[in-house]
């Protein structure tokens, strides 16, 4: 469902295009083209899980870990932040400073 604010503009721009002559149709079709080809790809999404599914994953998940140490588990979320961190400095998305823990 689309938002109010979304709807009527939609509606706007639908009742603007039925008005316009055949040579500013081709612009406008040229237009959503050139908008559609700047995007990026979609991608492809899995669909969503149930609440229930997401516990019974979350509940595997604890058990296959349940004889992993504390200390390691800390040392390997430590390394995906690091990690994750790297990859926000390459792609400039990272936040200046050093991360200092909860």
């Amino acid at each position: 469902m689309q938002a109010p604010q979304t709807d009527s503009m939609l509606k706007q721009v639908m009742s603007d295009i039925l008005v316009l002559q055949n040579d500013e149709l081709e612009i406008v079709a040229v237009l959503i083209e050139k908008i559609k080809t700047s995007r990026p790809p979609l991608q492809h999404k899995t669909p969503r899980a149930s609440v229930s599914a997401m516990r019974a994953e979350a509940k595997r998940r604890a058990a296959a870990l349940g004889n992993v140490s504390r200390a390691e588990l800390a040392t390997r979320l430590v390394k995906v932040i690091d990690e994750i961190r790297s990859e926000a400095i390459t792609t400039g998305t990272a936040i200046e400073g050093e991360w200092k823990g909860d």
